[in-house]
């Protein structure tokens, strides 16, 4: 005759009832909602990360205007009244419209002056704000 193993009493412990066979409601809708807070975490990063490159974009964009607005003043082209008037226009560049003020103040040597150019998308939003120095004697 055969035997009955002696640890079988010990297998049924192991095994689970048929009430004990899955996950409950709660658990489940509690490991959603640290997903869903996880997931929600991973697409505002994500967002801001797509907000932030844009606005470095507009800037390195308004810094090129500026670096042309400044040749454009140094080669005599625009002119740049002393403050405070101000001169100003737009350029179109990067597939956009950008406006630009311009003006030069003197500084305490008499020989260089102070050019102050405003770079913005619109004509009341100053993205950067551009200051670079002439000599008299550029234009000699």
């Amino acid at each position: 005759m055969k035997q009955k193993p002696q640890n079988l009493s010990k297998a049924k412990i192991l095994c689970l009832s048929p009430k004990q066979s899955g996950l409950t409601l709660i658990e489940v809708l509690v490991a959603l909602a640290i997903l869903a807070v996880a997931f929600m975490a991973v697409i505002i990063t994500y967002n801001d990360s797509i907000r932030t490159t844009r606005y470095i974009n507009q800037k390195t964009y308004a810094s090129w205007v500026a670096l042309d607005v400044l040749a454009r003043i140094r080669a005599g082209f625009l002119d740049a009244p002393f403050a405070p008037k101000e001169s100003s226009g737009q350029q179109s560049a990067f597939k956009q419209t950008w406006y630009w003020k311009a003006s030069q103040e003197s500084t305490y040597n008499q020989h260089t002056f102070q050019i102050n150019i405003v770079i913005g998308d619109t004509p009341d939003n100053a993205l950067i704000r551009f200051t670079a120095y002439r000599s008299e004697w550029e234009h000699e």
